[in-house]
């Protein structure tokens, strides 16, 4: 591998090899395996950013895979732009900012779009010479001047007729190398780059040796600069402050459990309000659109994720290496999706129908939840028995629900189809929700009590975000400042607790989202920041964290951050070691070992706990 040069950020990818597949029809390929480019992620040693042009290895944070082009994709509609075929533009216009509006600038030598040799009908991008120029790209905020950085990027190179033949480099926000890389085989490639704690805010690809075909780029899709994976901040974070208020994204979640059940498993029912999306979630669902490169699965919290591929198969590839569950589509003999599998880290299924509405939830245990789906209603039936049945308007909406007692429950919507107030059984409990925000109407802004009682109020910006937090008459007040979130040198938010206290929350940009790894002021005990600093592994789970009075803690984890060891007061006399071996098909420890005391759990086929034995020296 020849390494990379930094040039600045209009660095980007050299175009699509001769003969490579076409937009429309691509060509069959060898599929390669995924290589992970991944050192330990790290939290910028100090708040400053890093010199221009530096490349330091802390930085170097992408996945990347290197595989086969499925069938022409179009672009999901939420977190990835357009695709981008090159059959928008007459074939041979030579191609700069044509793309702006989707975000992102072309340059290189030349670049100038041209037919496929092998598919005359499918337009690619290559540079000049045809099939031997290199090109470049550089991120923008759609539709503007402003550079900006993505954190997945996925297009196509190909046909490479020679090993080792194209060079590709990625490069950060500094002009920093991120990832240097070449063609480890012939044929087309799909190239999918995800993860890191620095964006890719250019590329560029470029021929290194003897390549007969030359190359070619075709069918690209990105994260869309400034929403990547804000799905993922919504819902519950390891960081919620006031009540509650994310201060990593401004977003106000509102989690309001309806109904409770009892037995084992419980049927409940709970809904959640997210102001990044300005809904309230009833229940998980699967979002996919046909052809499309991603799908997206919405969390009860409200929380979503995203996952890529499909690639033909049935394994989808989640777009963060910290989302511990996996996704599978079901095919019908057509290969066509029949449905979907979620499997999360507590060995809980999911299942979902064709349309990705939740058919079924089981756990280990056996115990399960199924959903039946009627024009005006909703069932869901605990395999132990009791059913809770909610009704429909015309509209879909949720108008209420009765329990398995056979006790009613109401909703009511607002004139802009928001939730407005809830009713239930006792009507001690009523309560009534506010929009009261004239420019977001959707923003929820109060909560009052059946008496009518104003007990809970929040404010906003013009960007959507949560400023104020408050109770009745100003109590528990908090307020956020993010003046300075994504903003010039390191993103931060300023928090002022009920006291006055100010805490600074420093961020560093892990797979797309934003995690603290840096407080200054008066830490809240509730959350993550009630240490001072923390440090990320490769897949961006928490490493190591110091606490206020220096004391470290250090993690190892296994793929899906499971905790595998953890030392408690490194570097000092009271250094402590904690190990733990996990289950092979349950996520439960079989063996935990710390000083003076190891425990072993043993359990039955279905996960259940039948004995648990405790060594002591």
């Amino acid at each position: 591998m020849k390494p990379g040069i930094p040039g600045g950020l209009l660095l980007l990818v050299p175009a699509l090899a001769l003969g490579q597949s076409s937009s429309d029809n691509p060509a069959p390929a060898t599929t390669l395996q995924q290589q992970d480019f991944s050192p330990p992620l790290q939290a910028p040693e100090s708040l400053s950013p890093a010199p221009r042009g530096s490349a330091p290895a802390n930085t170097r944070q992408v996945n990347t895979t290197l595989q086969t082009p499925a069938p022409a994709y179009t672009s999901g509609e939420r977190n990835f732009s357009r695709r981008i075929s090159f059959s928008e533009l007459p074939v041979d216009a030579l191609v700069s900012d044509q793309y702006r509006d989707r975000g992102i600038v072309f340059g290189g030598s030349g670049p100038v779009i041209t037919t496929d040799a092998a598919v005359a009908s499918s337009p690619v991008l290559t540079g000049t010479p045809v099939f031997e120029g290199d090109i470049t790209g550089q991120f923008v905020k759609p539709g503007t001047q402003e550079a900006a950085t993505v954190y997945q990027f996925v297009w196509e190179s190909g046909h490479f007729d020679a090993v080792a033949s194209v060079q590709m480099d990625l490069y950060g926000p500094q002009g920093q190398l991120l990832l240097s890389t070449t063609n480890e085989g012939t044929g087309i490639y799909r190239f999918f780059t995800r993860g890191g704690n620095i964006g890719i805010a250019s590329w560029r690809v470029h021929i290194v040796s003897d390549e007969p075909g030359g190359f070619g780029i075709d069918n690209l899709y990105f994260s869309i600069p400034g929403k990547d994976d804000l799905g993922r901040e919504m819902g519950l974070t390891e960081c919620a402050l006031g009540n509650p208020v994310n201060p990593a994204a401004g977003n106000k979640v509102q989690i309001e459990t309806d109904y409770q059940g009892k037995r084992p498993f419980p049927l409940a029912v709970s809904r959640a309000y997210n102001s990044i999306s300005g809904q309230w979630t009833f229940f998980p669902r699967v979002s996919h659109q046909a052809g499309t490169i991603e799908a997206q699965v919405t969390r009860a919290d409200g929380k979503i994720l995203t996952f890529t591929g499909g690639q033909g198969g049935t394994d989808w590839r989640n777009s963060s290496t910290d989302i511990t569950e996996q996704l599978f589509s079901e095919l019908d003999g057509a290969g066509n999706i029949s449905g979907w599998r979620l499997e999360t880290l507590d060995d809980q299924v999911e299942t979902y129908d064709s349309s990705g509405r939740l058919v079924r939830v089981s756990q280990r245990s056996g115990l399960s939840h199924s959903y039946r789906y009627q024009l005006d209603a909703i069932e869901v039936e605990h395999s132990l028995g009791g059913v809770i049945r909610y009704a429909l308007d015309t509209a879909g909406r949720i108008t209420g629900f009765s329990d398995p007692l056979g006790q009613d429950y109401s909703y009511s919507y607002n004139s802009n189809g928001m939730l407005g107030s809830v009713f239930y059984p006792d009507n001690g409990s009523n309560r009534t929700y506010h929009y009261e925000n004239t420019t977001y109407p959707d923003l929820l802004t109060g909560i009052s009590d059946a008496n009518g009682k104003r007990y809970a109020s929040w404010t906003y910006d013009s960007a959507r975000r949560a400023v104020s937090s408050e109770h009745h008459n100003g109590a528990d007040r908090t307020s956020f400042d993010y003046s300075l979130l994504n903003g010039p040198g390191t993103s931060r938010t300023t928090v002022t607790n009920p006291l006055g206290k100010e805490t600074t929350y420093y961020y560093t940009r892990v797979n797309g989202v934003q995690r603290v790894f840096q407080v200054q002021g008066h830490a809240s005990a509730n959350c993550v920041a009630a240490n001072q600093r923390y440090g990320f592994d490769q897949r961006a789970f928490i490493r190591s964290k110091t606490d206020w009075k220096g004391n470290v803690t250090e993690y190892l984890r296994d793929a899906n951050g499971r905790e595998l060891i953890r030392r408690e007061g490194v570097g000092t006399p009271q250094e402590r070691e904690t190990r733990t071996t996990w289950h092979a098909n349950f996520n439960l420890p079989t063996v935990i070992a710390e000083p003076g005391r190891t425990s072993h759990y043993e359990y039955d086929l279905k996960g259940n706990l039948i004995r648990k034995r405790v060594e002591t020296p």
